[in-house]
């Protein structure tokens, strides 16, 4: 079965990082298939960024990694299914939860995990979600609209961040 990427995914990938860890590690987390997403046509609720580093390391000739089977035409990867979203909607707050969750654990601030994201995307999508998911809350979500809207305050040759009140030479 051929699956797509979830469209319009704002989430940020290092690709060569995700490359060197497979190209390690082997590639032991599955990605996830959600049949509401792409306006019910479906696609990969987590996992894009791996799908997309096993399709450059394949273009660039690599090796087939660990925990991928091949049939020396076409790599196969490994796809869960079973998020069983109600809808799209719930399906996209899935996919950014799966992401940020993991972070809520440190000391990050709501604009070092938006900075995962591309900020205006992200910031368009949890706006466009029926309820905002678990790992948002609408103070973090106010405080992205501010800086997405105005980044930094310039003055002379300092910028001064929103957030924090920081103050940085250009």
């Amino acid at each position: 079965m051929k699956v797509s990427l979830w469209e319009n995914n704002p989430k940020l990938h290092d690709i060569g990082s995700i490359i060197e860890s497979i190209k390690r590690y082997g590639f032991k987390d599955a990605p996830k298939f959600e049949p509401t997403l792409n306006n019910g046509t479906g696609g990969i609720v987590e996992g894009n960024g791996r799908i997309e580093a096993l399709v450059t390391m394949r273009r660039l000739g690599e090796k087939v990694p660990n925990g991928i089977f091949s049939d020396e035409q076409d790599w196969y990867v490994p796809i869960l299914f079973g998020v069983d979203a109600e809808n799209e909607k719930e399906a996209m707050s899935y996919g950014i939860d799966h992401n940020n969750i993991t972070m809520l654990g440190g000391n990050f601030m709501p604009l070092d995990i938006a900075g995962m994201w591309d900020e205006t995307k992200y910031l368009e999508l949890v706006k466009s979600l029926d309820v905002s998911p678990v790992s948002v809350d609408w103070e973090s979500l106010n405080v992205l609209d501010e800086f997405v809207d105005k980044p930094f305050e310039e003055k002379d040759d300092w910028i001064t961040c929103p957030y924090c009140g920081e103050k940085f030479k250009r």
